[in-house]
């Protein structure tokens, strides 16, 4: 037995208009998974909290686990340019003059 189930809100689809059906279960599905495995005199059952952010990192850490080396020279990250700060341009203490 290999099973993925999603849990839904009971029968709200079934009282909603037909374009906003799909949102709920669209919802769900990204919210618990319940995932049956085994056999029908021994089953296992086991919850995947927010597969949203997990299959995603999943893939990734598959990806790296795999025979390639990571790279071994990541792309240079780079540094922000420091900038003097400028003085106000008006005011008193303004160093131009506007107008006049």
């Amino acid at each position: 037995m290999n099973l993925d189930f999603n849990a839904d809100w009971g029968r709200i689809t079934q009282v909603l208009p037909p374009g906003i059906k799909k949102i709920p279960p669209a919802i769900s599905d990204q919210l618990l998974r319940l995932k049956l495995r085994g056999k029908l005199g021994d089953v296992q059952v086991s919850k995947e909290p927010v597969p949203m952010l997990l299959d995603p990192w999943r893939r990734m850490m598959n990806g790296l686990s795999s025979n390639e080396p990571p790279p071994s020279n990541p792309p240079p990250v780079p540094q922000p340019v420091p900038v003097a700060p400028r003085p106000p341009a008006w005011g008193p203490w303004a160093t131009e003059t506007r107008g006049n």
